[in-house]
This record gives structure tokens, C-alpha cells and sequence, in this order.
């Protein structure tokens, strides 16, 4: 015979069994006038469950119990010792219930439970024939629904299929009601008065369904399963939310601009999610300008290719804003129209646009060349040319800001080279097409893959001995806007 025991607390084979000892305090008072509920949930399983026993002295934490079964009545911890059959490992604290797997076969015919303080009074249930397993309904074993929605207005409920006593698993039925109100589905006669079944009645052997809904917002779900000899059982109901279609609505579909040299300032009203699904401190926008009105014309954001992103993607804002948004589009070009749309999608992926704004930046003056724009070139030692200039100023870009690029053509017989550096696209040129003419700055510490380097006005180069050459200097502002020092002729020694 194999006696398996679930069960909690723990065992003490130390406490000695007496109704009565020295101390003259009362013995523990089962709790529910010593009512002890016992059945057989399978024919190998014996649930038992009373309630908690109380007493004078000891808490009720503390109390010990002992559960016996066996094939007569007995009404002593000592009878049960002799004629019945222990489930619990000696005296154990705490417990109030107790499932014990028992060999297939073997039907106990009397059951009882004993607990004991911590004097060593013991006090006895009332002792208890377990009722057999016969009529009871499927168990679900308190399991949940699994439901699932990644496609809008789409639900797929799946759960663990049930257990019978008297049925075989695979002869257990089922339906599925769902609802927008929980209690339209949490019994079954409430299920089949208010809820909507997705099943066609009850239907066999099935552990997962596909629900089409009317509509996205928040669904209840439940399942209930019945055997053979009509018992029903429910799952225990879940909800999910279920995708709407419906994009976020714009209210106000008007985007304001407040344009400046390189950057432009961009506020919209918040969107609203029809559906109620999203939040609104959860929908993403996402802003998008162009040079050109048409890119921007289609209700979905254009590829990125096409347009500026200047959002980089979509974004959420703080919840902390009140009903306006802003954002800030930086890096433009000075004295250009731009166009700008903004895009509002919800957790559906479901994107509505704003209107399209059209604005100009403004148009930033040309950095002015410090000192006059002279650059002063002393030939050195050892072929050496030390260059310096002043700072260059500009009404947008900040002195520390400007970038410089340094030139040099050789001057010969076949070439003016004043022609070569007198401009900078004249510069860059003869750097590609003549070896008489090259960059500068690139000697420079600060000197970027880009050719330009930040906040220089002093440059040593090593040149070729008793040659003249013409330098130039330029310069260049956050928008691009480029101006020339004065080029100057020197011979090295």
C-alpha cells in the first residue's frame, strides 16, 4: 500500500499523546464544533479539511494535529495507532487541510483529526465517513483562460482541458461565452443568459478557439466544461484588449510654426484615441519636414529617404504637457522654405496626420573675417610659415563656433595662383586638379575628416625652401554661409 501526503507544517514525533496532564488547563476546542469535511476527489485521492481548533494558552499557530485513517470508527489517538492508518508524519503544526494520494483500490471508511496544545492536551474531531468521489463536476483544477489578441478585433482563448471523475477526458465538453461585462460571464447560467458563445453549443475535446469581435476595447472571456453526467465546471474568466481599427482622432489638425536661422519651433494639439485603447499620454508622433510639399502630401509618413525625420522616429511625450506639444527642428539651412507634417499613431499602429505648415527660415548674414580679413604670413626657420588671423565674428554662430579652412598654392611661372585660393569653391578646385595648391589645416591638432576645423586663427606649415606662395583663409558659420580673409603672398626662406 503507497500513501503519498500534500500537506502543510511541520512533523514532531516528540509530543506524547495524553488527554490530560499535570498543568489542569483545558484542552484545544476543534474549531467548527470538530466538523471535519473528508472526500475522495479521485479513486486514488482523499481530500481532508476542517477548520482551525482554538485554546486557552496555546495559539492557534502552535497547535499540533494528527489526521488518521481507517476501515472501522476509533475515537483515541491510541485506538487509531492501533487500528488505523497515520497521514500525517507525527504531530504537525498549522495545518488545516490535508490531500493524501492512496493506493488505487483501497476505500477508508473512517477518518478523523486530533490536535494537541502545547501542554499535551489533545482534543478529537468528530470522526467522519469520507464521502466517495461519485457526482462531482469537472475539475478545472482553478485554472485561468489564456487569451491572446495580436490582431485587431481578434481573440485567441486556449486553456488547460479538464478532469473527471467519471468521464474520460476526452469525452469532456465545452463552450465559450465572451462579454464586455465580467459578470455576464462569471457562472454559466449567467454566461448563457447575457454573455455571446463563440462555441455552437457544447462542443468536445477542445482546448482553443478563435473569438471574432464586434469591436476593440476590453472583452471578458470564460469556458465552462461538463462531463458525462451533465456537471458543469468553469475556468476561471479573463479579460484582454482588443485592437480597434480606428486611428487616433485630431481635433485640431493645425501644426504652428516660429521659425529661426537653422532651427524651427513646432507646437500641435494632443490627438485622442477614439477606441479608448490608448492612453493619450501614450500615443507617438512622429515630425517630418521637406523641402518639398508634395513628399509630405500622403496621410503616411514618408520614407526617410524622402524627408526629414527630424524626430527621429516615433516618439512619446511627458504627460506633465497640457494640451499642446512641441518639438524643435534643428540643423536647417538659413533662407530656406521648409514644410512640416506631424503624424500620431496609437499602440494599434493605426496613424492619423496633422495639416501641413510651410514656414522660412530665416536668412543669417555671412560671418565678417576679423582684423580687416589680413592674414599675417612670417616665414621661419627651417621652411616654416607661421599664419595667424583674427576672429571672424557672426550674428547667429557663436566666435568659439566658426569653422576655418586654410589653403596654399605654390606661385609659378605657368600659374597665377591668387586665381587658385581667391574663393573657396576656386580653392577646393585647384586642390583636386593642381599639386601646387593644398590644404592647410589639416597640420592642425583640431583638424576634422571634414576639412574644417573649429575656433583656429594661428597655423605653422612646413613648405618648400624660397618658394612664393599665396595663402588664404576661410571661414564658415552654422549655415554654411562661407566668407574669405584676404589672400597673402610670402616666400619662405
Amino acid at each position: 500500500m503507497l500513501i503519498m501526503i500534500f500537506m502543510c507544517g511541520c512533523g514532531d514525533d516528540g509530543f506524547k499523546d495524553a488527554i490530560n496532564n499535570e498543568t489542569g488547563d483545558a484542552p484545544p476546542s476543534p474549531g467548527n464544533s470538530g466538523i471535519v469535511a473528508a472526500s475522495y476527489i479521485s479513486p486514488t485521492s482523499l481530500d481532508i479539511r476542517w477548520q482551525d481548533a482554538g485554546d486557552d494558552l496555546t495559539s492557534p499557530p502552535n497547535l499540533r494535529y494528527r489526521v488518521f485513517v481507517s476501515m472501522s470508527a476509533f475515537s483515541s489517538v491510541q485506538e487509531a495507532e492501533r487500528t488505523g492508518v497515520e497521514l500525517t508524519g507525527g504531530w504537525t503544526l498549522g495545518i488545516s487541510s490535508l490531500r493524501a494520494e492512496i493506493s488505487s483500490g483501497i476505500v477508508y471508511s473512517w477518518c478523523n483529526v486530533f490536535v494537541s496544545d502545547e501542554n499535551g492536551n489533545i482534543s478529537a474531531y468528530v470522526g467522519v465517513i469520507p464521502s466517495l468521489y461519485a457526482n462531482t463536476p469537472p475539475d478545472t483544477d482553478g485554472s485561468s483562460l489564456a487569451v491572446v489578441s495580436s490582431v485587431p478585433l481578434k481573440a485567441t482563448v486556449s486553456w488547460t482541458k479538464a478532469s473527471d471523475l467519471q468521464s474520460p477526458q476526452t469525452s469532456l465538453r465545452y463552450r465559450a461565452f465572451f462579454s464586455a461585462s465580467p459578470s455576464n460571464v462569471n457562472t454559466f447560467a449567467h454566461a448563457e443568459a447575457g454573455g455571446t458563445e463563440v462555441t455552437s453549443g457544447w462542443t468536445g475535446d477542445i482546448d482553443t478557439i478563435e473569438v471574432n469581435l464586434p469591436a476593440g476595447g476590453t472583452w471578458w472571456f470564460n469556458v465552462f466544461v461538463m462531463d458525462g453526467g451533465g456537471l458543469v465546471s468553469g475556468y476561471v474568466q479573463k479579460n484582454v484588449i482588443v485592437a480597434d481599427r480606428t486611428p487616433p482622432e485630431v481635433d485640431d489638425p493645425v501644426v504652428r510654426l516660429s521659425a529661426g536661422a537653422s532651427a524651427v519651433e513646432i507646437s500641435w494639439t494632443k490627438a485622442d484615441d477614439t477606441d479608448g485603447e490608448t492612453v493619450r499620454d501614450l500615443l507617438q508622433y512622429r515630425i517630418c519636414c521637406s523641402t518639398v510639399r508634395s513628399v509630405l502630401e500622403n496621410d503616411l509618413p514618408p520614407p526617410a529617404d524622402a524627408a526629414i525625420g527630424v524626430s527621429r522616429g516615433w516618439i512619446t511625450f511627458d504627460p506633465s504637457n497640457d494640451n499642446s506639444l512641441y518639438f524643435t527642428a534643428n540643423g536647417l539651412a538659413s533662407g530656406t522654405v521648409y514644410y512640416f507634417r506631424v503624424y500620431v499613431r496609437d499602440l494599434d499602429l493605426m496613424i492619423s496626420p496633422y495639416g501641413i505648415a510651410q514656414c522660412t527660415t530665416v536668412a543669417g548674414a555671412y560671418p565678417v573675417p576679423g582684423g580687416g580679413g589680413l592674414i599675417c604670413a612670417v616665414p621661419k626657420a627651417a621652411k616654416k610659415i607661421e599664419l595667424s588671423w583674427s576672429a571672424a565674428a557672426d550674428d547667429l554662430t557663436a566666435p568659439e563656433d566658426l569653422l576655418y579652412s586654410v589653403f596654399s598654392s605654390e606661385i609659378t611661372s605657368t600659374n597665377n595662383a591668387y586665381d587658385d585660393v581667391s574663393t573657396y569653391e576656386a580653392a577646393i578646385g585647384a586642390v583636386r586638379n593642381s599639386s601646387t595648391t593644398v590644404r592647410l589645416e589639416t597640420m592642425s591638432n583640431n583638424a576634422s575628416d571634414t576639412g574644417w576645423v573649429r575656433n583656429i586663427t594661428a597655423l605653422s606649415a612646413k613648405m618648400d625652401k624660397s618658394t612664393s606662395y599665396y595663402f588664404a583663409v576661410f571661414v564658415k558659420d552654422a549655415d554654411g554661409n562661407i566668407s574669405a580673409y584676404m589672400p597673402v603672398k610670402q616666400t619662405t626662406n
